[in-house]
């Protein structure tokens, strides 16, 4: 027996797992998604005038795989859910609460609804949203019903790495409202705020949805590559950048905060997930797949990959990921051009 039990303690030491051995490492999976954008062809498209209902499942039947294996899935809400509206697209977007379902079906569990057009349908749009979401299980932030509510930072556990969420949008197209608390504009004093209060409540992670940069513009700005670099240097892991419509680089960032080293990682535009717009670039996506990795040094974004999706009739979601035809070759070529590598 003492043999037994000294080679079984041999082979863990040599194995480095002993007691005084390497910690094991805590990883969690993030899928994102960009803008979900329900314009009226969209809708028109998945309303079915006999039962007088919508579904917009079919838009998803080809990329679902891609949502079961992970620990979180995020995506940009590009639009308001109220009721007491008619459900409308372009330029002030309201869809039905099926969209929330049917979200929630595919496998999306954080919606992010800071973007310039969370107010479409005013503050009762907002309240009304968030409810829709509440009710179907969908976290979010970016908007809230009360200053409380704004100071209350929406953290997940993820697989043992307390991360936080938050979100941020450049405007909300001259729509405002009375309610200071309702909306997360993109401002310096304010983020970096609430940044310190993701910390105070333990996040050893932190993940910022950005929408953000100029439309239909395939690479980023000044503006977004500082703001980017100010994100991380005040320890933001990962951002998620919204808005152009169309997808731009990913990056890998480096900064230097007194002395001190800080790295993140960003996808300045995610694209859109789905919509109806037709501009060069519009209907080419991906849906993104990054690792965050906790060890003895802290938290850290370890692998990402992403596989490449384009919408094509009746607005389904084709996988390009082993294209057939030379049209499919090409939008992954072309994604795979813009988007690049880390």
């Amino acid at each position: 027996m003492k043999k037994i039990t000294c080679s079984f303690l041999s082979v863990m030491t040599i194995l480095g797992l002993s007691m005084t051995g390497i910690q094991a490492q805590e990883s969690a999976t993030i899928v994102a998604v960009g803008d979900t954008m329900c314009h009226d062809s969209v809708n028109n498209t998945h309303y079915n005038k006999k039962t007088k209902r919508y579904d917009y499942s079919p838009i998803f039947k080809n990329v679902k795989h891609y949502f079961k294996d992970k620990t979180i899935a995020v995506a940009n809400l590009e639009t308001t859910m109220n009721p007491k509206r008619k459900v409308s697209g372009y330029p002030q977007f309201n869809s039905p609460s099926r969209l929330a379902k049917d979200l929630k079906d595919l496998g999306i569990d954080l919606t992010t609804t800071a973007n310039n057009h969370c107010l479409d349908t005013g503050y009762q749009g907002i309240v009304s949203t968030i409810k829709i979401l509440n009710q179907n299980k969908l976290a979010h932030t970016g908007t809230f019903t009360s200053q409380k509510a704004r100071n209350t930072i929406l953290m997940k556990n993820l697989n043992g790495i307390k991360t936080a969420f938050l979100a941020f949008t450049y405007e909300t197209n001259g729509l405002r409202t009375n309610k200071s608390y309702a909306v997360n504009y993109i401002d310096k004093k304010e983020m970096k705020r609430q940044i310190g209060l993701a910390k105070k409540a333990g996040a050893q992670a932190i993940v910022v949805s950005m929408h953000w940069g100029i439309e239909y513009h395939t690479q980023p700005s000044r503006e977004q590559k500082d703001l980017a670099k100010f994100l991380v240097k005040n320890g933001v892991n990962v951002i998620l950048g919204s808005h152009p419509h169309v997808l731009q680089p990913m990056k890998r960032i480096t900064v230097k905060d007194h002395g001190k080293v800080k790295k993140g990682f960003v996808i300045y535009s995610l694209g859109n997930f789905f919509s109806a717009q037709r501009k060069p670039h519009t209907q080419e996506a991906i849906i993104l797949r990054l690792k965050l990795v906790k060890d003895q040094k802290g938290v850290h974004v370890g692998k990402v990959s992403y596989a490449p999706i384009y919408t094509g009739k009746h607005y389904q979601l084709q996988d390009l990921k082993a294209p057939k035809s030379s049209f499919a070759k090409k939008e992954k070529a072309a994604i795979q051009k813009i988007v690049g590598h880390v």
